[in-house]
C-alpha cells in the first residue's frame, strides 16, 4: 500500500499461495481489488482472515489452478519442437504420487514434477 499512496493495487498474485502470505497479500489490495491464489496452497493448513477487513474492502479472493487445454497444448507443441524447455525439478514413478505432491505442498519446488508411469 506504501508504494500506492495507501489506494492499495488493483490484483495480487500469490504464486505460491502459503496460509500465512494470503491475508498480507489481501492488504495489498484496493477496495474491490483481487487476489489470485496461483498453484496449491498449504495441504492441511487452516486459513485464518481478518473477515471484517475482507468484507469491507470488497475484495476477490479467487484461486487459479492452472492453463486452459488451449494453453497446454501450444505448451506441447513448443516443448515437442524443442522451443521451450521446461524445468524438471524432480522424477517421481507414478507409485510415488503422495510424495511428489507432498514435495509440490512443500513450496520448496521450482520447476516442475514429472511422475513416470510404471
Amino acid at each position: 500500500r506504501k508504494l500506492t499512496g495507501g489506494m492499495g493495487v488493483d490484483a495480487v498474485g500469490i504464486f505460491r499461495p502459503h496460509a500465512k502470505d494470503i491475508e498480507p497479500a489481501i492488504r495489498c489490495a484496493r477496495p474491490g481489488g483481487s487476489v489470485v491464489m496461483v498453484a496449491y496452497i498449504d495441504i492441511g493448513e487452516t486459513l485464518n482472515l481478518d473477515q471484517r477487513f475482507v468484507q469491507s474492502m470488497e475484495v476477490r479472493l479467487m484461486g487459479a489452478r492452472g492453463n486452459t487445454r488451449q494453453e497446454l497444448s501450444e505448451v506441447v507443441r513448443l516443448v515437442s519442437k524443442h522451443q521451450l524447455r521446461p524445468l524438471i525439478a524432480g522424477q517421481y514413478p507414478l507409485e510415488q504420487v503422495n510424495q511428489a505432491l507432498d514435495q509440490l505442498a512443500s513450496g520448496q519446488v521450482t520447476g516442475r514434477i514429472v511422475l513416470i508411469p510404471g
